[in-house]
């Protein structure tokens, strides 16, 4: 679970220096995929420090600098610090990608982001390449994304928007350290051989 939680908090938090999505309100996402083992997830974002997934049985909550991962059946978890003052929320939608540039393509900021790349919509669809990698991303007439195809050297695959919307009064702890959990510390620094 250490080796899970480290790579969450490499996935979740970067470096300053990339591209800047931060939105102001709290915005909700439900998407699946197309993969043979489909999971609906959940997604909750806001400004550059908060973000949670909610997956069956797993709930992941940053709230920069802190980290929980959580077993919702066996109530159990696992907390961590980042050590990085300049980390942000990351919310990537290519989160198999392993490219600087596609990590800036960003659940929240999906139509910003074809925008700052020249991508422009031809029936609300947008699509660009780059680093061998085919993004296509059709957006209803609101701008309110429906569905994002992939296509890679090794893979395709298609993701399904089931709700995007900005949420004007959210929980309050929606970004908050579950209660009822047993959690242990972990340190946020790779395990060493």
């Amino acid at each position: 679970m250490k080796r899970t939680l480290i790579a969450i908090a490499m996935l979740c938090a970067a470096a300053a220096a990339s591209a800047k999505c931060a939105p102001k309100n709290v915005l909700k996402f439900i998407v699946s995929n197309d993969l043979p083992v489909s999971t609906t997830r959940t997604l909750y974002r806001q400004g550059e420090k908060f973000g949670r997934y909610e997956l069956p049985g797993v709930l992941i909550i940053v709230s920069e600098p802190d980290l929980w991962v959580v077993n919702k059946v066996e109530k159990t978890g696992q907390h961590a610090l980042d050590p990085d003052d300049s980390s942000v929320f990351h919310a990537v939608v290519l989160d198999d990608s392993e490219s600087k540039y596609w990590n800036n393509f960003e659940f929240g900021c999906e139509v910003p982001f074809m925008h700052a790349v020249g991508a422009e919509p031809k029936d609300g669809v947008y699509e660009h390449t780059a680093e061998g990698v085919t993004v296509r991303l059709t957006v209803a007439k609101s701008g309110i994304p429906q569905r994002i195809d992939v296509k890679t050297p090794k893979s395709s695959y298609s993701m399904i928007y089931h709700a995007w919307e900005e949420l004007r009064d959210a929980p309050p702890d929606l970004f908050a350290k579950p209660e009822g959990i047993t959690f242990t510390e972990q340190s946020a620094e790779p395990d060493k051989p």
